[in-house]
C-alpha cells in the first residue's frame, strides 16, 4: 500500500470511529436521561386523561330482552369471539342472548399514545361495527385526540384536544385563548357547516361560547365529557340538550372522581357502564402476528408532512379489512386521520404545530421517544445503518 493509501485509509477509518461513537454516545446519554413510556405507564397515563361519553342511541334495533343495540354499541374489534375482522358487519345482528349481555357488561376504548421529549399526545378510539346514518358502512371508528404537556406532575399538563366528528376536528381546551388559536389555524373545508344536517345540536359545539366539560381529578389529569351520536358516533363535547338521557353513560375504570360526578349530577343517569382501556399497538402487533395477512388492507396513506426526518413504519395494520361488499374499509383509523388537513396523526408534532401559536410552538419537541408508525429516515445514523458504513474500511 502506498503511504497516500494509508493516509487515506486512515482517514476513514477515523471518520467510522467518530460516527461510531458519536451514535454510542448520543444512545446511551439519551437513555441515561431520557425514560420513553414503558407499557404499564402508557396504561396509567390513558387512563389518566381518558373520557367520559354521553350516548345518544337510535332503538329501531333494540333487542327487547338484553337492550343490545347493535349499530351503537361500543365494542371490542373481536366482540364476535373470532380474529376475522372482515365479517364483524354481519356478526353483530347474529349475537346471542348471552353474549349480548356480556358485550353490554364489558366495553372497551382502544389507546395509544406518541411521545415526544415534550409531549404526550394520546389518541382514544371508539369502536362500532357498523355506521347505520347517511351512507353504511362497518368498522366505524371515531377518535378522541389529547396533547398533554410534560412537566414536573405524574401526568402531565393538558393542552387542548380534538374528538372526530365525521373527519372534521372539534377542537376545545380548557384555555380559551388556546382554544380560539387553535380553531382559527385548522383550515377546514364549507362542508363542515352541513354538519347540523347530520348531527342535532352540532352547531353549538364549535362556537367558544359553549365551553366544554371536564371532571376534574385528585390526581391533577382531567376526564372530558363527550357527547356521542346516535348511528353515526360523531364525537362533539357534552351537550345536555343533545343526549336527553337516551343512552348509557361509559366510565373509565379506576375513575372515583368520576363516578362521583355522575352520583351528583342534577340529571340522574340510568344506564352506567365501565369501559376497560386496552393497548391498542399492543393489540395490533399480537393480532398481526396470530392472523392471516388478508384480513387488514395493506393501503397505507402518506401525510404530506414528516417533521424533522422521520419516514412511515409499515411494521402495524393501519386499515382495518373492508368486508365483502366494500372495495376498501372506510373506517377512520388512529393515525390515518388527519382532520381533514394535510398532517396525519401518525407525526403528531406536525398537526400540533401547525395549530399552536408562535409562542407555544417553542415548547414543542419534534424529538419522538415513542411512536411506533414513524421512524429515524435513513440519512440519520441508526444502529442498522452502522454497517453500511463498514465499506469505508475496504482497501483498494
Amino acid at each position: 500500500m502506498k503511504g497516500g493509501g494509508r493516509v487515506r485509509h486512515s482517514q476513514q477509518v477515523s471518520v467510522f470511529l467518530f460516527y461510531f461513537f458519536s451514535f454510542l454516545s448520543i444512545s446511551f446519554t439519551s437513555n441515561a436521561q431520557i425514560r420513553a413510556l414503558n407499557e404499564a405507564d402508557s396504561l396509567r397515563l390513558a387512563k389518566a386523561w381518558a373520557p367520559i361519553l354521553y350516548h345518544d342511541v337510535d332503538a329501531t334495533y333494540r333487542n327487547p330482552e338484553t337492550g343490545f343495540i347493535p349499530a351503537d354499541e361500543i365494542l371490542k374489534i373481536d366482540f364476535d369471539g373470532n380474529e376475522d375482522l372482515r365479517d364483524n358487519g354481519a356478526n353483530v345482528f347474529q349475537l346471542s342472548t348471552d353474549r349480548q349481555k356480556h358485550l353490554i357488561q364489558n366495553p372497551a376504548l382502544y389507546f395509544s399514545i406518541v411521545e415526544t421529549e415534550s409531549h404526550y399526545y394520546l389518541n382514544y378510539m371508539v369502536y362500532h361495527a357498523l355506521d347505520t346514518n347517511a351512507w353504511w358502512h362497518t368498522h366505524d371508528t371515531e377518535n378522541f385526540w389529547v396533547v398533554v404537556q410534560k412537566d414536573h406532575s405524574p401526568y402531565g399538563k393538558f393542552i387542548a384536544a380534538i374528538s372526530n366528528a365525521h373527519g372534521y376536528g372539534m377542537i376545545y381546551s380548557d384555555n380559551p385563548q388556546r382554544q380560539r388559536q387553535w380553531r382559527n389555524n385548522l383550515i377546514q373545508d364549507y362542508k363542515i357547516y352541513f354538519l347540523p344536517l347530520l348531527d342535532e345540536f352540532s352547531w353549538k359545539h364549535n362556537l367558544d361560547r359553549y365551553k366544554p366539560e371536564f371532571v376534574e381529578r385528585k390526581s391533577g389529569s382531567k376526564a372530558m365529557k363527550l357527547f356521542v351520536t346516535a348511528r353515526s358516533h360523531a364525537l362533539y363535547k357534552f351537550n345536555t340538550q343533545a343526549w336527553m338521557n337516551r343512552g348509557p353513560v361509559y366510565l373509565p375504570e379506576d375513575c372515583d372522581d368520576c363516578d362521583s360526578d355522575i352520583e351528583n349530577a342534577s340529571v340522574k343517569q340510568k344506564d352506567i357502564r365501565h369501559y376497560e382501556l386496552v393497548n391498542w399497538d399492543q393489540l395490533m402487533t399480537n393480532l398481526r402476528k396470530r392472523s392471516s395477512e388478508n384480513i387488514f388492507a395493506s393501503n397505507l396513506m402518506s401525510p404530506s408532512v414528516l417533521t424533522n426526518g422521520y419516514r412511515l413504519v409499515k411494521n402495524l395494520p393501519h386499515y382495518f379489512a373492508p368486508p365483502t361488499n366494500q372495495e376498501k374499509p372506510t373506517a377512520n383509523l388512529f393515525y390515518e386521520t388527519s382532520f381533514k388537513t394535510p398532517m396525519a396523526l401518525l407525526d403528531p408534532v406536525a398537526l400540533h404545530t401547525s395549530l399552536a401559536s408562535a409562542e407555544e410552538q417553542h415548547s414543542i419537541s419534534s424529538v419522538y421517544l415513542h411512536n411506533v408508525y414513524l421512524a429515524r429516515a435513513p440519512n440519520k445514523i441508526a444502529p442498522q445503518n452502522i454497517l453500511a458504513l463498514l465499506p469505508l474500511l475496504s482497501l483498494r
